[in-house]
């Protein structure tokens, strides 16, 4: 057997990408009016970012638009990494 190829799960397992995903939320949490202090969004780190939103939605009282905060917020943390690996 030949091996072509490998496939790594660097986001966050390889590399610490966890300060790129921060600097995102708080543009994004900031454009939509809503808090997400630091202790919290490490304490739910790997929840998906679509729910993260609608529980900060939720608990702040703050409807949740059809916009797409979620990709927002994705753009954001990919334009933190050096273009080599973007």
């Amino acid at each position: 057997m030949r091996i072509r190829g490998l496939i790594f799960d660097c986001d966050g397992t390889l590399a610490d990408t966890m300060p790129l995903h921060w600097e995102a939320w708080q543009a994004v949490t900031e454009k939509y009016g809503l808090e997400f202090p630091e202790a919290p969004f490490y304490a739910i780190g790997g929840v998906p970012s679509r729910d993260i939103f609608q529980m900060l939605s939720d608990e702040q009282g703050v409807p949740s638009t059809r916009l797409s905060p979620q990709r927002r917020k994705k753009r954001l943390t990919w334009a933190g990494f050096p273009k080599s690996v973007r």
